[in-house]
């Protein structure tokens, strides 16, 4: 295994765009039942998160930002909410809930984006990590 992936570095085929394309169609594959049955996949936690997605998403439609204060989410309770995650992720989030349209598609786009991206970091990690010579 090694020594094909040594091969690979050598000779430079890493950067053609196959692998990339191999990788679309493996992220496609995984969220793709999404958009099959037309139903989101929702753990025990999915009410929190979709209703911070929901209000950074509207925070952004109507400019009024206040990441402390739920000003939509939560039924307009106005409760402080301190995710786990930072701002930043819960407005990438709310940009991609507003592009998408709902929240099946929001779904579909999110565990596309995460698969494909975990695949390309594992490939670019093997292809353009340390080179060693081939053992």
């Amino acid at each position: 295994m090694r020594r094909r992936f040594a091969q690979y570095r050598q000779t430079g085929a890493y950067r053609d765009g196959q692998a990339v394309l191999g990788f679309v169609v493996i992220a496609l594959l995984f969220a793709l039942p999404i958009l099959n049955q037309n139903r989101m996949v929702l753990g025990v936690d999915a009410f929190f998160h979709l209703h911070r997605f929901y209000d950074a998403a509207m925070q952004l439609k109507t400019g009024q930002f206040n990441y402390f204060v739920s000003l939509f989410g939560f039924n307009q309770s106005g409760r402080i909410v301190n995710a786990v995650y930072g701002p930043w992720f819960a407005y990438l989030n709310g940009l991609l809930l507003l592009l998408a349209g709902s929240w099946v598609r929001w779904q579909f786009w999110s565990n596309f984006i995460i698969a494909f991206g975990g695949l390309l970091a594992g490939y670019l990690s093997i292809a353009l990590g340390p080179r060693t010579a081939p053992v």
